[in-house]
């Protein structure tokens, strides 16, 4: 195990030195790692520090009487993967987390401040406070949650306090795996039959949820290309867009794929679809996802669908998916270090969205109907910039659509949460002339 601890913190001082994007760079370091425990103990370890590093952070200083900023990079890496494993991880030994935390340092000097560290908290672990919410309430959501301040303020401004902790609380929860049959190839009755620890949700028929899977690869049927990964939220809204055998679909916005691969297999593997994506090295993810599903009607082409399409372009489309990219707010628990990002970035994003929906829209036939889907719950990447755009093309309106029996008025924001699923945004539109 010691091994392994060395591997975590060579990439945990790497990732913060680098800034590199954590789930990618992670992927890489685990292809390597052979044993499915060491696979395991790597990746709890390195999302989980990423993730708790305001309140492991906190918990150093406090312990230590010292700032974070004063104490050598890698003594603080090794400070909190000591700590995640005695706060979190409670099937490993208060002594075996000690030991292996010290045998990763370098000096004597260095043994002894974790050492004392790791031995403070488990002494003093009981009776160890947050920050008073009375006093600062900013920064009891922040340490408590491990978010930014400005990200929780920004929640708050947004949502209320009280909405912005269930948020939060939620992002921290492990998430199941969520996945989509491919009944191109199997019923979604045949796929149950053969599977444990698993049930079908309420939201969506062939939307699967799936507890304690391990790797996504050893799930039953992984490798015949009986299913692939989708958040129940991101199936929905393929079937809100209703996607028809032999339609003509275009998907703006397309990688990984997943929505191409729903509208798919909704039209029964007939019927072209053309995804486009501004980044070409992602396109064989599309490719190699719709080999493995035995898709054969999607085909792949580098485009910035910021730009308005090509003449002949305009007008052939039956459907079009547009789901745009967004600052991401829905999906804060999957992606480890995205908490982090400058909340002012986002103020930029809304520019390109209306971008892409306008140039989107121009691909729809008369009749045609366009997904416009986000993973984020920001009103202004949202229904502002839906508003925006049916404000500034009257020749489209929205289409109502069922949400979990409820109907929509055209537009719907699954909040983080809310049926178990990710946050996202929904809405559909139509050209009417």
């Amino acid at each position: 195990m010691s091994n392994i601890r060395k591997t975590a913190l060579d990439f945990l001082i790497k990732c913060e030195q680098e800034n590199m994007y954590v789930n990618i760079s992670a992927d890489g370091y685990m292809k390597n790692i052979s044993d499915p425990r060491d696979k395991a103990l790597f990746a709890s370890m390195v999302y989980g520090v990423i993730e708790r590093k305001i309140t492991l952070d906190y918990y150093i200083a406090k312990l230590s009487e010292r700032s974070v900023s004063s104490i050598e990079d890698k003594t603080v890496q090794i400070l909190r993967m000591g700590l995640y494993q005695l706060m979190y991880m409670d099937k490993i030994p208060c002594h075996a987390v000690v030991n292996e935390s010290v045998s990763l340092c370098r000096h004597s000097g260095t043994r002894g401040f974790v050492n004392a560290v790791l031995r403070s908290y488990i002494r003093q672990k009981d009776t160890l406070k947050l920050p008073s919410r009375e006093k600062n309430e900013v920064r009891y959501l922040s340490v408590k949650y491990s978010f930014p301040q400005e990200m929780c303020k920004f929640f708050i401004s947004e949502f209320g306090y009280d909405n912005s902790e269930k948020y939060f609380s939620y992002f921290n929860k492990v998430a199941p795996t969520v996945i989509k049959i491919n009944t191109l190839k199997i019923t979604v009755e045949d796929f149950m039959a053969k599977i444990t620890n698993a049930k079908e949700s309420d939201m969506c028929h062939g939307a699967v949820i799936m507890e304690n899977t391990g790797s996504v690869k050893d799930i039953y049927g992984y490798a015949e290309g009986l299913f692939y990964v989708q958040d129940t939220a991101s199936q929905v809204a393929v079937s809100v867009l209703g996607a028809t055998p032999g339609a003509n679909v275009i998907d703006v916005c397309a990688c990984p794929g997943g929505k191409s691969f729903g509208a798919a297999i909704s039209m029964h593997n007939r019927g072209p679809i053309r995804c486009y994506d501004v980044h070409k090295s992602k396109l064989s993810l599309i490719t190699n996802g719709a080999e493995r599903l035995g898709i054969n009607i999607i085909s792949t082409f580098q485009r910035d669908s910021a730009l308005l399409p090509e003449k002949e372009e305009e007008g052939v489309a039956d459907f079009v998916i547009c789901d745009v990219p967004c600052s991401g707010l829905g999906v804060l628990g999957k992606k480890a270090d995205m908490r982090y990002r400058d909340v002012k970035a986002m103020e930029k994003l809304p520019e390109l969205q209306r971008k892409i929906i306008y140039s989107a829209s121009r691909y729809l036939k008369v009749g045609g109907v366009m997904l416009y889907s986000t993973c984020t719950i920001n009103r202004r990447e949202n229904e502002d910039v839906v508003q925006n755009f049916l404000l500034n093309n009257k020749n489209f309106s929205l289409v109502h659509f069922n949400i979990a029996n409820t109907e929509s008025n055209g537009v719907y924001t699954f909040m983080p949460g809310e049926y178990g699923t990710d946050g996202f945004f929904i809405a559909k539109i139509k050209r009417n002339e």
